[in-house]
């Protein structure tokens, strides 16, 4: 405990702020930090919709995202950073701040490369979903290797 964190570092347990909305018609889908990928994985389903994000259910989102975010389906649509629109948190000061691609796009473009030591994102981040149509995915050691790999190694967890 407080192994990833520095010395004199304040720590905001976020873990009950949960709150997802998910835009079909924009594809987007808008969590709160405390969000766990199963949670946006849910309600991004709904929808029809998928994220590139992360292999374990139980991840915060908002580290993942951060962090940059390599999931099943990352090789095709790229890391979970990838597809954040927006983040909205608060600066050292308290200040609070909305960064997108027009909104202090340089900030925007600091937190994709390093967003955990920049601000806080207590609020909310925005992510772009992709549609899937619920296609059954072929897959074998030719056909789709990395989630063959993936789920043999994983097993009836996987599926």
């Amino acid at each position: 405990p407080g192994s990833s964190t520095g010395d004199g570092c304040l720590v905001i347990d976020c873990q009950r702020m949960k709150h997802i909305h998910v835009d079909p018609k924009e594809r987007t889908a808008t969590a709160e930090p405390g969000c766990l990928l199963r949670d946006l994985d849910w309600e991004t389903s709904l929808h029809s919709l998928a994220i590139p994000a992360g292999t374990v259910s139980h991840t915060g989102i908002a580290g993942l995202t951060l962090g940059g975010g390599w999931g099943w389906i990352s090789r095709a649509l790229g890391l979970t950073i990838d597809s954040l629109l927006e983040v909205r948190g608060y600066l050292y000061d308290g200040t609070p701040i909305t960064c997108s691609r027009s909104e202090n796009p340089d900030l925007f473009w600091a937190v994709k490369g390093a967003g955990q030591n920049f601000l806080t994102i207590d609020s909310l981040l925005e992510v772009r979903g992709y549609l899937y149509d619920g296609t059954p995915i072929t897959c074998s050691r030719s056909e789709n290797p990395d989630l063959f790999w993936a789920v043999k190694g994983a097993g009836q967890n996987f599926l």
